[in-house]
């Protein structure tokens, strides 16, 4: 036997996926699946897997000894090609499998720990259709190392002097538009440098490049950007628009309430473990990667060693502590003034995959950002003076009632936050809703062209400003699905789910557009993905769940989610209760149910004629715009069996 190996072995995950010997020698094994589990333990170096987790990814249409077995193989073949390095690097063990992180290096990872933002192609690019499940993990990483590196090279953009250090900062701004084609901000701030060191037609190569990625996604550049360039043009020096973290951010007011700043500080606990100290460093991470795509934030991180206080609205201090079942992290808001505004711990298991630190961290911000609006609502008043102010009215508004007062209130926030500041966009997509349900819903029977063509007419120029933020394309997907174009919905919604929508109430949105596409299985895991995130009940989803498993013909768990109507709209319970007591043979409830749904309606009526049982329950029928024939005939059948006929609707 050959000496002990003291060099590391190298993995390549950015391309091609290779493992290299200190020698040089591929020791990549044979076989795509065989190699696809080996990279998986590379990206999770250092973590035992268990064998189950594997199984799942790369075997689960194989019984439970087949896919043992094949297991076995693939790790076997692994230890084989691998040689000598396999006793150090992959130990032996009964029920999980390791690769020993102190025995390989992978590009992925710098040497602390933190991810390489100047990985070069896409990840694992040669290992896709390996196996359904390990697609999923594949896609899902792939967009989840993205917003890492961005989140990365975007704090170290905002710390940059961009007139002491151009050259630092043009190399972070153009590596950013490697990974954000559409970024305009940071366009902007490119071709600002460019300009202020009279490289004039490099600046105006970075604005055709950008305008050109636009175009072939039938999109254009914005206002600011255009206007921007044309001062470039005409020899003005103009400084770009504020990037999305700002360096100084100013002391919240309470006539002056603007996008609020976090201060997210990370804070070992006495003693820490190194392994400790690496899932909190890995949580943090996590967290203001998540927090850097909410518009509506404003986020710093406090780096080790840095000199100053830096001022922000709120401080967010994350640490560790310990429980029986292993780690958990705790989080703690606080104000300004040092008021304590909320805290909360979530528990991350001892073996964590990047999912389970991904769903703890949004189910906390999930939690904290209404505690957040809360303590800002107090400061308001009775007149809102700024966009964001506004925006936390109408949030509120929206939590408290949907009936039509509180939706026109609400939409008059919306519209006035816009005429504020043009480019907030948590305000256009919330007006959106609005326009293309929220305000019709609340008021059966009245015509909705008008405010779908505001809404499409919205929904374009939101994509303008940002199209690499997940909620505008669920906007632009609904406007297409209501205008039955469900090729373009899907296009839309595929973009959206890249992007990695957080809110829970956009989960649903997204899975009820699901639904309507006819993905029924895949709806589901995104109701659940809102549920899990879920600070409080939503009164409408278990209506929407009751939809879903109708469709599914799963009538008897359609009826334990329609077991107790909505409080502000029972009709929309009422609709999917009667047709699945029909479904069950239950035909008096199912006609019971069809009565109160059409008293429901009666006194909420706005058509532009008197009220008709019929028209009522036709009307919130023509609502469903499903792309399957067959979920529409469903739905028919339903009602059929109870004694009520509807009509085709009309193509639009």
């Amino acid at each position: 036997m050959k000496d002990p190996v003291e060099k590391k072995l190298v993995f390549e995950l950015g391309g091609c996926f290779s493992v290299v010997a200190p020698d040089g020698q591929s020791l990549r094994p044979k076989g795509r699946k065989t190699s696809a589990v080996l990279a998986f333990l590379a990206y999770n170096h250092g973590r035992e897997i268990p064998r189950d987790r594997l199984i799942d990814l790369f075997w689960s249409d194989r019984g439970q000894r087949q896919a043992q077995g094949s297991l076995r193989q693939a790790i076997h073949t692994i230890r084989t090609s691998l040689g000598d390095y396999a006793h150090d690097s992959i130990p032996q063990r009964r029920d999980r499998v390791v690769l020993a992180s102190e025995h390989v290096a992978v590009d992925l990872w710098n040497d602390d720990g933190t991810i390489n933002e100047n990985l070069e192609g896409t990840f694992l690019e040669d290992l896709d259709f390996v196996s359904p499940e390990f697609d999923d993990w594949l896609r899902d990483t792939r967009g989840a190392i993205t917003q890492r590196q961005l989140s990365r090279l975007e704090r170290r953009l905002a710390g940059t002097d961009h007139e002491q250090e151009p050259e630092l900062a043009l190399q972070l701004a153009t590596r950013i538009l490697e990974l954000d084609r559409w970024n305009e901000s940071v366009a902007r701030i490119a071709m600002s440098i460019h300009a202020r060191q009279d490289r004039l037609s490099q600046a105006y190569a970075v604005f055709e490049e950008l305008r050109d990625r636009l175009r072939a996604d039938d999109l254009d550049v914005s206002a600011n950007t255009q206007r921007f360039f044309e001062e470039l043009r005409a020899g003005a020096q103009s400084a770009p628009a504020q990037s999305s973290t700002p360096a100084a951010p100013v002391q919240l007011q309470a006539d002056q309430l603007g996008i609020p700043t976090i201060l997210v500080t990370p804070v070992p606990r006495a003693g820490t473990s190194a392994e400790e100290r690496a899932i909190l460093e890995e949580f943090v991470d996590r967290l203001v990667s998540r927090m850097i795509q909410m518009p509506e934030l404003h986020v710093l991180i406090r780096e080790d060693g840095a000199e100053g206080e830096p001022k922000a609205n709120f401080q967010l201090d994350a640490s560790t502590w310990v429980q029986r079942q292993g780690l958990g992290i705790r989080l703690r808001l606080v104000s300004a003034v040092g008021r304590s505004v909320w805290s909360e711990r979530a528990p991350i298991r001892a073996e964590f995959e990047d999912e389970d630190i991904q769903i703890a961290v949004d189910g906390l911000l999930t939690r904290m950002l209404p505690a957040m609006d809360e303590d800002m609502f107090h400061l308001i008043g009775d007149a809102p003076k700024t966009a964001c102010a506004h925006y936390i009215v109408a949030k509120r508004l929206f939590a408290t009632a949907n009936t039509p007062s509180n939706i026109e209130a609400m939409v008059g926030h919306l519209k006035k936050a816009i005429e504020l500041d043009p480019e907030f966009l948590p305000a256009y997509t919330n007006l959106i809703m609005c326009y293309n349900t929220g305000m019709f819903m609340s008021r059966p029977g009245s015509d909705h062209s008008e405010l779908r063509a505001k809404a499409r007419d919205m929904s374009q120029r939101l994509l303008m400003l940002n199209s690499n933020y997940a909620n505008n394309h669920i906007s632009m997907g609904w406007c297409h699905l209501w205008e039955e174009k469900f090729a373009s919905a899907e296009r839309s919604f595929r973009r959206a789910i890249a992007l990695k929508p957080y809110e829970p109430h956009r989960l649903n949105v997204l899975a009820t557009a699901l639904v309507y596409l006819g993905y029924h299985d895949e709806a589901e895991r995104f109701y659940k993905m809102a549920q899990d995130r879920l600070s409080h009940d939503m009164d409408f989803q278990r209506t929407d769940y009751g939809e879903l498993f109708y469709l599914k013909r799963d009538f008897a768990t359609a009826l334990s989610w329609l077991e107790a109507p909505e409080v502000q709209s029972p009709y929309r319970t009422l609709f999917w209760r009667a047709p699945t007591y029909a479904q069950l043979g239950e035909l008096a409830l199912a006609k019971r149910d069809i009565e109160a749904m059409v008293e429901d309606i009666r006194h909420r009526w706005a058509g532009p004629k008197p009220y008709r049982p019929q028209d009522g329950i036709q009307w919130y029928a023509e609502m469903k715009h499903f792309r399957r024939p067959e979920d529409r005939d469903l739905m028919f059948e339903g009602f059929a069996m109870a004694g009520i006929e509807l009509k085709v609707r009309k193509p639009a």
